[in-house]
């Protein structure tokens, strides 16, 4: 973090600048400290551009895209930033982007613009050969369907995400899938179905280490 940050500046090194920064960034992203994120971010974008690295270009764009104030503040960051890395065979993280900002179209009602970005990770998600962003994936998929109230098709998503947790020990995606079926069910007025599978949820969502920062 700073230590490495004032190292890299007193060696003028803009690569090394960007790559602390970026690091920086993605905490303060985990933290829910938007405006510091951002702030980071611009930093981090300038230095990259600076060291003429396309990679880290993209993670700052992709940082300043998740810490927008707003949907159309967000949409041109994220494009830059899967253009670059889809350009860059780096699919895992285009797909998530995609993935991270359909969830500000979904807060912001704007549902066929979640949808259709979910749609364009998941296509994405779906060549690389791992189910945790493709469960994710589906999740929020799920998630923009009950919000746009077409349950069968929440339910098919959640499920979706389900089977994906199948495939590994994913505690937190499975807790999500079980939260989400647990909401369909009390929207369907099956309140001890929803009570069982908010209990299971609630059983699976233990402390989890989070990711490792890009």
């Amino acid at each position: 973090g700073g230590h490495s940050l004032s190292l890299y500046r007193s060696l003028r090194d803009d690569r090394g600048i960007a790559q602390a920064l970026v690091v920086m960034a993605g905490a303060e992203v985990h933290l829910g400290h938007r405006f510091g994120a951002s702030i980071l971010a611009d930093e981090a974008l300038q230095a990259a551009r600076s060291g003429g690295d396309e990679f880290l270009i993209a993670l700052a764009l992709k940082w300043k895209s998740v810490a927008a104030a707003s949907l159309d503040q967000a949409l041109p960051l994220m494009r830059e930033a899967v253009a670059i890395l889809r350009r860059l065979g780096s699919t895992r993280h285009a797909a998530t982007l995609l993935s991270h900002v359909a969830y500000f179209a979904l807060v912001e009602q704007q549902y066929g613009e979640a949808r259709a970005l979910l749609a364009q990770a998941f296509e994405l998600a779906s060549t690389i050969n791992d189910p945790v962003p493709l469960a994710a994936i589906r999740g929020n998929q799920g998630l923009v369907e009950l919000f746009a109230g077409d349950t069968e098709a929440a339910a098919d998503a959640f499920l979706a995400e389900l089977e994906l947790t199948r495939h590994g020990v994913f505690p937190r995606l499975a807790a999500d899938g079980l939260l989400g079926m647990a909401a369909l069910a009390a929207l369907n007025g099956r309140l001890e179905r929803a009570a069982r599978l908010t209990g299971a949820s609630r059983a699976l969502s233990r402390p989890w280490a989070p990711e490792p920062l890009e």
